[in-house]
């Protein structure tokens, strides 16, 4: 769906959340016939949610707007343009039912080519049940991947809406799962039960920065981009612990595991004004 955002949750008011679960669909002021059909579904079915914004307000306030509407036990967001696997959901929500550790559940991940065949299965699973704190926190901050595709798993409501609302800077998904890993435990599915489109324009800066940030974000400079990621992280983490190890950490993964943020942005090809 076009400008159209997905968020599939298990609802409190089912007796079996393995198999019923409520869709709530918020429309980013689409311009096609999203609204047309959403609605046409919502009227057949209850467990179907619309909710509309008036402009476009971006992915990021978007994604934000899904999670104040949950009001369920587990959440999920979910990309019109990926794919999963019929077990997704009964996998993840039986590690989340059986271990109240567990803030998140995330499966291994495959890139779903844009022909339509399935590519290599994505780095970084991290797995932190049984660990402290700290250690949640470096194992995540270490172990993440390019693409933080966790953040597509199965989280639990309440630990969500504990993390602050999703910024307005370069990130903002990684960001979340190291908030949600002050949190509490990410339990890893072995399977590849989902599969992530690699659409014709990933890779694209430009493209990226719009979607997230706005037109504004193409103007800003490389090293305001990256000041302003590692300020959000600095953020979260004082804002769950006064462990100083941590923010030191940080600081060190960020320029040194995310310097190449910093190269990309600062290839970016220059521009002149609008």
């Amino acid at each position: 769906m076009k400008n159209g955002t997905l968020n599939k949750h298990c609802s409190r008011s089912y007796p079996n959340p393995l198999r019923i679960f409520e869709l709530i669909i918020s429309d980013n002021a689409s311009t096609d016939r999203t609204g047309e059909i959403c609605l046409t579904y919502a009227a057949k079915d209850p467990r179907v949610r619309y909710s509309r914004m008036k402009t476009n307000v971006g992915a990021i306030a978007n994604a934000n707007h899904l999670v104040q509407l949950a009001n369920a036990p587990y959440f999920f967001f979910a990309s019109g343009h990926d794919i999963r696997h019929e077990s997704f959901i009964a996998r993840c929500i039986e590690i989340l039912e059986h271990d109240t550790s567990v803030v998140l559940c995330y499966p291994a991940t495959r890139w779903l080519e844009a022909d339509g065949h399935l590519g290599d299965v994505m780095s970084g699973q991290p797995d932190t049940r049984g660990q402290s704190q700290a250690s949640r926190f470096r194992t995540v901050l270490w172990g993440l991947g390019n693409y933080a595709y966790p953040s597509y798993g199965i989280m639990r409501t309440d630990a969500l809406k504990k993390t602050s609302p999703m910024r307005i800077a370069v990130g903002p998904d990684v960001v979340l799962l190291h908030e949600l890993a002050l949190l509490g435990a990410f339990a890893a599915v072995p399977e590849p039960l989902l599969y992530m489109r690699r659409l014709a324009d990933f890779g694209s800066w430009d493209y990226y920065l719009v979607k997230a940030i706005g037109p504004g974000g193409k103007k800003s400079s490389a090293w305001y981009l990256y000041s302003e990621m590692i300020y959000e992280h600095l953020r979260i983490v004082t804002k769950h612990t006064k462990n100083p190890m941590l923010a030191l950490s940080l600081i060190f993964c960020l320029l040194t595991k995310y310097r190449w943020v910093l190269q990309s942005l600062r290839r970016r090809p220059k521009r002149h004004a609008d």
